[in-house]
């Protein structure tokens, strides 16, 4: 009797040890699992999803570990470090020229300002950029739509929509069609409104409101299922099509040339004149020994697979001639941009 009472006990006690190991295995998992999230503040949060995938694809660089601050405003900066990430772009590392008296070069920033002016997702405001400030809602949506290369599709959309709100008087007039836009497409749900009421136009934009608004637009367009990649010049290109073009060159100092595109934009190097019929004003392009650009102008020779790359100096264009059988890689998924 005694044997078996003796085995009975030992028995409980190996039970309950281990329910205790079980217990404090579970325990400790979950201390790791806490551990291990990517900004501690986030967990449970409604933009956690949305984040975490930013986090992964590198398009988030505040310090790991710590607090995000989901509620804080984001920066210009920041947003637009966002935006050129999340599409997969290589910012311009060798700029010889600043276009900012407010953005130094050597700030973190630099390369990705310069770059996101290049490609038209930003112009600036009387030669200042103010990479500190908050971005404001009708500023992210702006920047948002070009840099989904539909900016110049979207300012000259027209919708009554925005009416039904009792604030749209306080939308800036250069924000207008893109807000509206962005509105009917369904890109700025996650921007809270009060009860279908009021847009808040002028409000900051917190860092998971840009996080939502990035991943819902840009973010999802990398499971489509034309996108690619590719190594070109050292550089990892992510586009949808790439065509064969014959290239030339122009420049502002030509005689008859005007000094500006014929969107209105201010000749600058980056901007690619082409057939909007074939390659959409807005799209972004990368072009073989020239770079990231914009197709933002027709010039006289901007007929089907043409374009015509701006250079800063006319010496620049006779030197580069013209150059047949070269490699345009179009950046945006065009077949939705042309509907």
């Amino acid at each position: 009797m005694k044997r078996k009472r003796f085995y009975i006990i030992v028995l409980a006690l190996c039970l309950s040890l281990s329910a205790f190991g079980n217990t404090y295995a579970a325990e400790n998992e979950s201390d790791d699992e806490a551990e291990n999230l990517i900004y501690p503040d986030i967990e449970g949060h409604w933009a956690e999803d949305a984040i975490e995938a930013l986090y992964e694809t590198g398009a988030l660089n505040f310090p790991k570990g710590e607090p995000l601050g989901t509620e804080q405003p984001i920066s210009r900066a920041h947003f637009l470090f966002m935006l050129i990430n999340t599409k997969g772009i290589t910012p311009i590392m060798n700029v010889q020229q600043t276009h900012f008296s407010d953005v130094a070069q050597d700030s973190w920033y630099f390369p990705y300002v310069e770059t996101a002016y290049q490609l038209g997702i930003i112009s600036g405001n009387e030669n200042n950029f103010f990479p500190d400030a908050p971005v404001t809602r009708q500023e992210g949506i702006l920047m948002l739509v070009r840099a989904l290369g539909e900016g110049v599709k979207a300012s000259r959309y027209k919708s009554a929509g925005l009416d039904a709100y009792k604030d749209s008087g306080t939308i800036a007039e250069w924000a207008k069609a893109p807000y509206a836009y962005a509105m009917d497409k369904g890109y700025c749900s996650d921007l809270k409104t009060d009860d279908r009421t009021y847009l808040y136009p002028n409000k900051e934009i917190t860092r998971a409101e840009a996080a939502a608004l990035i991943y819902k637009t840009l973010y999802q367009r990398l499971t489509m299922d034309n996108i690619q990649k590719e190594d070109v010049d050292g550089v990892t290109v992510i586009f949808f099509e790439k065509i064969t073009a014959t290239a030339s060159a122009y420049n502002k100092d030509e005689k008859g040339m005007s000094a500006r595109t014929a969107l209105g934009w201010q000749l600058r190097y980056g901007l690619v004149a082409v057939d909007p019929s074939v390659i959409p004003y807005g799209t972004h392009l990368y072009i073989p020994g020239y770079g990231f650009a914009v197709a933002a102008d027709r010039g006289g020779k901007g007929k089907e697979n043409q374009v015509d790359l701006y250079l800063n100096s006319f010496d620049e264009v006779k030197k580069f001639g013209v150059k047949k059988d070269i490699s345009v890689y179009i950046l945006d998924p065009i077949s939705e941009t042309k509907k």
